[in-house]
């Protein structure tokens, strides 16, 4: 795969997805399990999108 940026770098920062300390606010409509889920998923879909990327 040619990039067409080689030298590029990307720092990618979000909070480790550990209950109870992610996506506070949401937790008391979803519950902890799910607002941990959810940071979870939100991180892997960037980190997904990011490896697709044609930077």
């Amino acid at each position: 795969m040619k990039f067409k940026y080689p030298d590029a770098v990307l720092l990618v920062f979000a909070k480790a997805p550990v209950a109870g300390t992610v996506n506070t606010r949401l937790i008391p409509d979803i519950g902890v399990e799910a607002a941990t889920e959810l940071q979870s998923e939100l991180v892997h879909s960037r980190l997904s999108a990011l490896k697709a990327s044609e930077l």
